[in-house]
């Protein structure tokens, strides 16, 4: 149900930057779907379409009547599920330069690691929602990261999530920022807005 974008880049046909992108294949949860495999052959056996296989055409058509299909679990057709899936950004964030030590706990949190291929970054690495977003960046802080390294944070899109554009480090997640407020708060920060000594 994925797209090989090495038929693409021999074709010399890369993913547009004006373009949204979705993967049938990543971007509808299929477990929680009650369909145990995101597989073309299982999915379309799953919602009634016998699939004779990895055939261009074949393959057409079952991915076709799979999206056109109400899905098990919520109801929604498959192709609204996979479209509102697509179009929200998800962040990438990498822990970088993160001690080798720290490798099966990245692995268990659900992390990846990519080694380097093509130009990317050689490091492990997390894609989460925005909603997750800050949860994640402090478990990394705390579980992962020394205090001197930076956590770093690329947010992806629709249009970036199924190309090279997706694979930059992004930016240094800034560190929180902690106030001290003393009992006297409201007097001192009456004198910062008046400017009164």
């Amino acid at each position: 149900m994925r797209i090989s974008t090495a038929v693409f880049w021999r074709d010399g046909f890369l993913p547009s930057p004006a373009k949204d992108w979705a993967c049938s294949r990543s971007d509808i949860d299929w477990k929680a779907e009650g369909i145990r495999s995101s597989a073309l052959e299982f999915v379309a056996y799953s919602l009634g379409f016998f699939h004779d296989g990895h055939r261009a055409a074949s393959d057409c058509q079952a991915t076709l009547h799979a999206l056109a299909q109400p899905l098990p679990g919520t109801g929604r057709l498959a192709l609204q599920a996979l479209l509102e899936h697509a179009r929200l950004p998800t962040w990438r964030l990498w822990a970088r330069d993160a001690s080798i030590e720290k490798k099966n706990v990245l692995k268990t949190q659900g992390y990846a690691w990519s080694p380097g291929e093509f130009g990317r970054p050689k490091c492990w690495y997390r894609d989460v929602s925005d909603a997750d977003r800050a949860a994640e960046v402090s478990w990394l802080r705390a579980t992962v990261m020394a205090p001197d390294q930076a956590v770093w944070a690329l947010r992806i899109t629709a249009r970036d999530r199924y190309s090279d554009r997706c694979w930059g480090w992004g930016e240094r997640v800034a560190e929180p920022v902690v106030l001290n407020l003393d009992a006297d708060f409201p007097q001192q920060a009456a004198c910062i807005v008046t400017r009164n000594p």
